[in-house]
C-alpha cells in the first residue's frame, strides 16, 4: 500500500537526527576488520518511531471507516441508522471507560520504571580486531549485545566521538531475520546484480537450496510474498545465505545464520560453505550453538 509506505517514510523523517556517528577508516595496516569504542542502542528512538507508525495507521483506519460509512448510508435507512448509532454510542462509552481503566493500569509499570530510573538504552564497549581470513565466533546470552556488535560494524547505531570502524573489502551481511523481497527466488538471490547462471548454481549448492529445487519443493521462478511467508522459515534463511554467497564478499557478517535450520542442514552448509569453499574469507559469526566452535580461529564471549 503506497499510502502506508509514505506514512512510514513520513514517520521516519520526523525523527531526530543522530549527532554521533562511527568514523569509517578505509584501511588499517594488518587488520581486515576492527571496531573500537562505546556504542549506544537507543530503544527510545525505536519506540518513538513505532509510536509514529501506530498513530498514522490509526488515522488511516479511521479515515477508511468514515469513507465506508459515507458510501453505505442511504436516505431511506437514515432513521434506522440513527437508532443503531445511539445504541452503539452507549456501548462505546462502556468500552471506552474499560479501555481507559486498562490503559491506566498498563501504564503503572512504566511509571514505576521511570521512578526507579531504569535506562532503556543499551551500551556496548568493544575493542575488537579481526585479521584477514580469520573465522571469529561471537557467543553470549540473549541481550548481551551480539546483534549490537554487528550493527556497530555496519554503522547502524550511534557511537561516541572516539568510536572507530575499519572494514576493508566488500561486506556480505545476513541478518537474523531474513530480508525477502516480493520478487522471484532468483531475483532475491541475485539482488539487482547482473545474472550469472554459474554463480547462481554455486550459491544454491552452498546454501543447500539445490535439493529443494531438484525435488520441486522450490522453484527459482517462484514469486515470494512480502517477507517470504509462502515458503518455510528454513528456505527463507537459505535464500538469505544464497544471496550472500552469490555476491561473494571478502567479509561475511552472519547473525545467527543457523537458528531456523535443522542440525543436519546447518552442518552441511557450515562444512560445505563456511568451513569449506569459503574458508579463507574473513567471517564474524554470531551464534547460540556451540557445535561449530572448535572450527573457529577465535571465540569472543559477550557478557
Amino acid at each position: 500500500n503506497i499510502y502506508i509506505a509514505f506514512g512510514r517514510l513520513n514517520a521516519f523523517l520526523k525523527l531526530d537526527d543522530s549527532e554521533l556517528e562511527p568514523v569509517r577508516v578505509e584501511e588499517v595496516e594488518g587488520v581486515e576488520l576492527a571496531v573500537q569504542g562505546e556504542f549506544f542502542y537507543d530503544r527510545k528512538f525505536e519506540e518513538r518511531f513505532n509510536a509514529e507508525i501506530k498513530k498514522f495507521a490509526k488515522e488511516d483506519e479511521k479515515k477508511e471507516e468514515e469513507e465506508a460509512v459515507d458510501e453505505d448510508l442511504d436516505e431511506d435507512e437514515q432513521e434506522e441508522n440513527d437508532r443503531s448509532n445511539t445504541m452503539a454510542d452507549s456501548k462505546a462509552e462502556g468500552v471506552e471507560s474499560e479501555s481507559i481503566n486498562q490503559k491506566e493500569s498498563s501504564t503503572e509499570p512504566e511509571k514505576t520504571k521511570k521512578k526507579k530510573g531504569v535506562d532503556l538504552s543499551f551500551r556496548l564497549k568493544v575493542d575488537l580486531k579481526v585479521s584477514r581470513g580469520e573465522t571469529l565466533f561471537v557467543i553470549g546470552k540473549i541481550g548481551s549485545g551480539k546483534s549490537t556488535l554487528i550493527r556497530a560494524l555496519l554503522g547502524e547505531i550511534s557511537g561516541g566521538k572516539d568510536c572507530r570502524v575499519w572494514m576493508r573489502g566488500k561486506v556480505g551481511y545476513c541478518p537474523q531475520t531474513p530480508f525477502i523481497m516480493s520478487k522471484t527466488v532468483r531475483e532475491n538471490i541475485e539482488f539487482f546484480a547482473p545474472p550469472d547462471p554459474e554463480k547462481l548454481s554455486r550459491a544454491c549448492r552452498l546454501s543447500q537450496l539445490e535439493a529443494d529445487i531438484s525435488s520441486g519443493d522450490l522453484s527459482l521462478d517462484k514469486t515470494l510474498t512480502e517477507s517470504g511467508l509462502n515458503v518455510s522459515g528454513g528456505q527463507r534463511t537459505r535464500i538469505n545465505l544464497a544471496r550472500c554467497f552469490y555476491h561473494d564478499p571478502e567479509i561475511l557478517l552472519l547473525d545467527d545464520p543457523f537458528s531456523a535450520l535443522d542440525m543436519n542442514v546447518a552442518s552441511q552448509i557450515f562444512h560445505l560453505a563456511l568451513n569449506g569453499e569459503l574458508k579463507g574469507k574473513t567471517m564474524v559469526i554470531l551464534t547460540h550453538s556451540l557445535s561449530h566452535l572448535r572450527y573457529a580461529d577465535r571465540v569472543v564471549v559477550l557478557d
